[in-house]
């Protein structure tokens, strides 16, 4: 899929880094995202543009809530969908149940490695 044609859901609380991934996005011709600050705002934002989104891109923790529950919840209606979580945590602290699988970026991380995940998502 061509970035000018992937839908991008971003899910982060911080401004500065909701601003840095965005304009990182949209430099490497990823035009089409949508951000959010919260679960509700993300799960608004899904219901009205019809989860027409390809990629979820999420921070883990959220002042609402934990992005794993919000992905199940959204895998139910899209299972295809990929999913990125960007975390300060390292992926062995991170608490998964089994059989969820992401890409996980462990913040901070460069910009390049941020377009190179979503390009292989």
């Amino acid at each position: 899929m061509s970035p000018a044609a992937c839908q991008i859901l971003l899910l982060e609380d911080d401004p500065a880094v909701t601003a840095i991934v965005e304009a990182t996005l949209k430099r490497a011709g990823f035009c089409n995202v949508r951000t959010s600050s919260s679960i509700a705002g993300a799960r608004q934002c899904w219901h009205a543009q019809l989860g027409k989104f390809d990629v979820l891109l999420s921070d883990f923790s959220l002042p609402d809530g934990c992005a794993p529950d919000f992905i199940k919840e959204l895998k139910r209606y899209k299972p295809e969908l990929k999913v990125i979580l960007m975390s300060g945590f390292s992926e062995e602290d991170l608490e998964l149940e089994a059989g969820q699988h992401f890409k996980h970026l462990q913040k901070p991380f460069p910009t390049s490695e941020l377009v190179e995940a979503v390009i292989a998502a």
